[in-house]
């Protein structure tokens, strides 16, 4: 009974709720840098969730706090600042009118003719009335923006003092130590996954370290951020503590505790750079060097170092940066080691001006709010110049990202930002009283450079465990102009219990909202990885399709395709019905359907296939849809449901997403489905080539659209582009014209490099077309005898060695 009078009378205790609460609050920050960035940086869906949990909770925890204290004043322009934050994608995700849609979205136009009112679309797609051309990956982005203007607030109204500065820069230290730590390890000890528990589809883990995010240039810009707290945190000991003023008599328990964690901050820092040189990214080695260079002017400027350290130091780091830059180091986050040797390279290796350009092309052709946060996988295709096998999600440079799916608005806001941390620090900087200010600013003002140069040449601003730092660097930056500001005036103004009081509140709601918002993508995303896995898996399958000569295997590998097929198909279906606003599921739901039935046909008495079955139901001209379904279900059994299935998922793809190209063509296959009002192929046809000109699978379809209705010129062009385009398409393509076109007219109406022409040999011979062959063989040779170009002198003997095959194989032994 006594201990629950003494609980009643703490809690009636003002000042031990104010201490709980303010300790809940660190903790909550706490674990949003120690733990979001275990979940792969938060950069994927249940990652997202856990970010958006941490925060939401820690903002709990300071609704409470704030009862019990008084609160820092928000500065106005910071207030507008968030206000903005949340403002720019609610514009983008409510529906507006058509004109004022045209003049906000000028490309709308261009990008959506099918679209208008009187564009032929609208009667089966309806019309787009959003600025944003993804509305569901908008809300998710409203979200992720809930919680980071949560996580500034909390933090804002979190430091009361210098002291609470120093324990978030540790935190920072820590984390980045932590993260470094894991990476270094990993790289070391790796099994191909991430944390060697998670096997991440797109990549695996090796020499290259990533620690616990996707990619290395991630990692590595976590681990650099720590970068300006350790060197202040080892400077402060040597300089300040007891290592600087023991005497000669000997030492202390004090010195001991100094050298320990002297020695702690030196290890952290070895740590976090050689973390950061072995991400071998070529972005983080730059800002590396940069950022090194930058720590050591601002430290010597106060006296903690030395000038002469600072100029041996800036010639190591050069040094060091050259011998990595001659031996070719690059980026592997596409797998493989490229050189830096001249500008050519940076320009050449996965495209990286060109989606630079097409990202300023964007932003030109929309210029005032862009295209929705999120949409900038779908945005580019249709404004690439050059052909690039590389899906580029991101724009590989936050600034183009910020200017294409929020435009001018986004740029405005983004130059607010710049210039309030710009105004803070160099403020901060000037008004330093003592050298442990300027030191501690010092170490923010890096930890805020490092983002911001980073941020030039990647896009790490995304991910929730690169920018949450960032937020809390600004948010330390904020509190401790507005701390020095006090000061000199000699005020307590700085705490007011009247400012903005219904904001703690506002934020909590909306963070509830942001939780319920992303929990169905997070329950989604586990299927979704599922689906990936046995997508990679069929690859595999596939590609071994191409080379296995013996018939047993082929039946095997026949068994494991349809397996792998189906789970797919049953993983994706999870996926809708869990998160029906994801196009992209169910798009990739409508073309694995499409190739189930496909691969049904191979194996019927009524063989079928679905160019056949649209031709003959368009000559039937079927009065009505349900006619159409009823003469499907009666011909094709229960596979006909699979066109059903196929068609009603890719509309729903596109009422998610106007700018899937793959979707408008998986219409217009199945065109015969629809009533003769709403049955327009070639809009389709056109609207798909209008989002993505350059896609090799859309161009080989459109020529597949175009040979159906009799336009042979349109036929040949298109393919004539398409076989020219990196994709899976050419093989296809390949196999389709063997089957009816002698080999040298293939030769005379499509360019076919040397793969393709190895390919198509294979199927040649498959078909036992021996005068086929030998054109092609003796086209090998020839084209050998020409210059080599850019082959080098091994791919050069392998081609050679392939002709001599190709004339052996046909007992031409003088030519081999």
């Amino acid at each position: 009974m006594d201990r629950f009078r003494n609980l009643i009378a703490q809690l009636n205790d003002p000042h031990r709720v104010a201490q709980a609460t303010r300790r809940a609050v660190e903790v909550g920050v706490a674990l949003c840098v120690l733990l979001a960035p275990m979940a792969l940086g938060g950069r994927y869906e249940a990652g997202k969730l856990l970010y958006i949990g941490l925060v939401m909770g820690t903002c709990a925890a300071w609704l409470t706090c704030r009862r019990s204290s008084g609160e820092p004043r928000l500065p106005p322009a910071v207030f507008a600042v968030l206000a903005a934050v949340l403002a720019i994608p609610l514009v983008q995700i409510v529906p507006l009118p058509s004109g004022l849609l045209d003049q906000l979205s000028p490309a709308r136009a261009t990008l959506l003719p099918a679209w208008e009112a009187d564009g032929g679309l609208a009667g089966l797609l309806g019309q787009w009335r959003t600025l944003s051309y993804a509305t569901s990956e908008t809300r998710l982005g409203i979200a992720l923006a809930v919680a980071h203007v949560g996580l500034f607030l909390v933090a804002f109204h979190a430091i009361r003092d210098k002291q609470d500065v120093r324990r978030l820069l540790g935190l920072i230290a820590g984390g980045a130590v932590l993260m470094a730590a894991i990476g270094v390890v990993q790289s070391v000890l790796p099994n191909g996954k991430i944390l060697w528990v998670y096997d991440y589809a797109y990549r695996k883990t090796g020499a290259a370290a990533q620690g616990a995010f996707t990619t290395p240039n991630h990692f590595g810009h976590f681990v650099m951020l720590g970068l300006g707290p350790l060197a202040y945190f080892l400077l402060h000991t040597l300089k300040t503590g007891p290592l600087a003023t023991r005497s000669r008599s000997g030492q202390n328990a004090g010195t001991d505790q100094a050298k320990f964690l002297a020695a702690a901050c030196l290890a952290g820092l070895v740590v976090v750079l050689a973390a950061a040189v072995m991400s071998q990214s070529r972005g983080v080695l730059g800002t590396l060097v940069i950022a090194l260079a930058l720590c050591g002017l601002l430290f010597a400027r106060i006296g903690w170092l030395r000038w002469r350290q600072v100029a041996v130091g800036a010639i190591t780091a050069v040094v060091l940066a050259s011998i990595a830059v001659s031996l070719g180091y690059g980026s592997l986050e596409e797998g493989g080691t490229r050189d830096l040797n001249s500008i050519e390279d940076w320009q050449n290796d996965n495209g990286r001006f060109a989606i630079w350009a097409a990202n300023a092309r964007a932003f030109v052709a929309s210029p005032w709010i862009g295209y929705g946060i999120g949409t900038h996988r779908d945005v580019y295709h249709a404004f690439m110049s050059t052909p690039c096998e590389t899906e580029f999600t991101h724009a590989e440079s936050g600034y183009l990202q910020v200017a294409t799916e929020c435009g001018l608005a986004g740029i405005v806001l983004l130059v607010a930002v710049l210039a309030l941390l710009w105004l803070w620090c160099s403020a901060g900087l000037r008004s330093c009283s003592n050298p442990e200010d300027a030191a501690l600013w010092s170490a923010i003002i890096v930890g805020l450079a490092t983002c911001v140069l980073h941020g030039a040449v990647d896009f790490i601003w995304y991910v929730p465990a690169c920018l949450l730092v960032a937020i809390l660097l600004a948010a330390a930056a904020a509190r401790l102009h507005q701390l020095t500001a006090a000061a000199q005036a000699q005020t307590s103004a700085s705490h007011d219990h009247r400012s903005h009081g219904y904001l703690p509140a506002a934020v909590s709601l909306a963070l509830v909202w942001a939780v319920v918002a992303a929990i169905p993508a997070a329950r989604a995303a586990q299927h979704w990885d599922r689906y990936l896995q046995a997508n990679r898996a069929l690859d595999f399958v596939s590609q071994r399709q191409l080379t296995e000569p013996d018939e047993r295997a082929l039946r095997k590998l026949a068994d494991e395709r349809d397996y792998y097929l189906a789970s797919m198909v049953a993983e994706l279906r999870a996926v809708v019905a869990i998160r029906p606003d994801y196009s992209r599921a169910h798009e990739r739901l409508a073309s694995r359907c499409l190739q189930q039935f496909e691969l049904s046909r191979l194996y019927a008495e009524n063989a079928m296939t679905l160019p056949s079955i649209r031709e003959a139901a368009l000559a039937a001209e079927f009065p009505s849809e349900e006619e159409v379904r009823g003469w499907l279900n009666r011909a094709f059994d229960q596979n006909s449901r699979l066109l059903l299935l196929a068609h009603d998922h890719a509309r729903a793809a596109l009422r998610l997403d106007p700018l899937s190209a793959e979707a408008y063509m998986q219409l217009a296959q199945l065109d015969f489905l629809e009533s003769a009002a709403n049955r327009n192929t070639p809009l389709l046809t056109n609207q798909a080539m209008r989002v993505r000109p350059l896609d090799g699978a859309v161009l080989y379809e459109a020529g597949l659209q175009s040979h159906f209705a009799g336009d042979l010129e349109s036929w040949r062009e298109r393919w004539r582009k398409a076989i020219e385009l990196p994709g899976d398409h050419r093989y296809r393509m390949v196999s389709q014209m063997a089957c009816c076109l002698p080999a040298q007219v293939l030769l005379d109406e499509f360019p076919v490099d040397w793969k393709m022409q190895q390919f198509a040999y294979r199927t040649y011979e498959q078909a036992g077309d021996t005068e086929s062959l030998r054109v092609l063989a003796k086209h090998a040779t020839d084209s050998l005898a020409q210059p080599a170009g850019d082959l080098s002198p091994g791919e050069l003997a392998f081609r050679w060695r392939q002709a001599s095959a190709m004339q052996l194989s046909l007992d031409q032994v003088d030519a081999a």
